[in-house]
């Protein structure tokens, strides 16, 4: 055999090594890293809305800074972190119950899916561990004929998103439920939500959050006129008015009637008014342009 054809064969003996065994040992690297990247997507990140120094700043000295309120079974909640005293205090004074599960619905801002309640199936990273989506509870909330999972769209409402860290840090063994729900439902679809949702998690260990922001873009004096009109339709279940509310009075008419709904079918007999203030309470820079919150407790 010539000199030429044993390096051929040499050759070609490396090349079907190269090609047969070492992907072999490659690959063996490979799914370590593949696992790796889908559990990193399989989180989504909490804290795009969050600040650390203001969350810090507005969070009480001691735990019981503020009253326990019992059997707190909703709550309305907003999720403007520049509110993020009220925030704490409404979680605070609610998590001397025993929940199990938190579930929040709020607006989907965009709304750019139609008649589609949006939820996530993954779980969300906090700067205080990680928050576990209720994949049960996900699941039965997948039973309602609007919903659909986009995991995409939830890690950037801030309806949700906003408090995730919040919850975390407050309620560190509870599991999560984010709804996001479209300006595209009607009155009594917004109403048959709130009666499937009491259907649904209506068990006893589950506080149901309302995270809503009140009067967008007036001045102080405008807002809190609207937000008289707000209180008293919410008093009065005047869910036909409520319905007919623009931004100046709130920004998810459908979220406040579902919300209602639900904790008057579970039997909720007391509303407490925790606060009610304005941005400019808060930030007194600009008062022609301004937001309002209320945190309400239901029991």
């Amino acid at each position: 055999m010539s000199k030429m054809k044993k390096i051929l064969l040499v050759l070609l003996a490396v090349f079907l090594f190269v090609a047969v065994w070492l992907p072999g040992f490659t690959q063996s690297a490979v799914p370590d890293e593949a696992t790796v990247s889908v559990k990193k997507t399989r989180i989504l990140n909490s804290t795009f809305y969050y600040d650390g120094n203001h969350f810090k700043s507005t969070l009480p000295a001691t735990a019981d800074a503020y009253e326990q309120v019992p059997n707190v079974k909703g709550l309305i909640c907003t999720h403007h972190i520049l509110a993020s005293e009220l925030i704490h205090r409404v979680l605070l004074s609610s998590n001397g119950n025993d929940y199990e599960r938190i579930v929040i619905i709020g607006p989907d801002h965009k709304s750019r899916q139609g008649l589609t309640i949006l939820l996530t199936d993954r779980d969300w990273q906090t700067p205080f561990g990680v928050l576990e989506t209720d994949q049960t509870l996900k699941e039965a909330m997948l039973a309602h004929p609007f919903t659909k999972v986009d995991n995409e769209a939830l890690a950037l409402e801030h309806s949700s998103a906003a408090l995730i860290p919040y919850i975390r840090y407050h309620f560190p063994d509870v599991t999560i439920t984010t709804l996001a729900l479209p300006s595209a439902m009607n009155l009594e679809e917004s109403r048959s939500f709130g009666l499937f949702l009491a259907d649904t998690i209506d068990d006893g260990r589950t506080l149901l959050i309302a995270s809503i922001d009140f009067s967008h873009y007036l001045s102080v004096d405008e807002a809190y006129k609207k937000d008289e009109e707000t209180l008293q339709a919410i008093a009065n279940r005047s869910f036909e008015k409520i319905y007919r509310f623009t931004n100046d009075h709130l920004d998810s008419p459908q979220t406040l009637i579902a919300f209602l709904t639900y904790v008057d079918q579970i039997g909720c007999q007391n509303q407490l008014l925790l606060d009610h203030k304005n941005a400019y309470d808060l930030l007194p820079a600009d008062d022609s342009e301004t937001t309002s919150y209320f945190t309400v407790l239901y029991q």
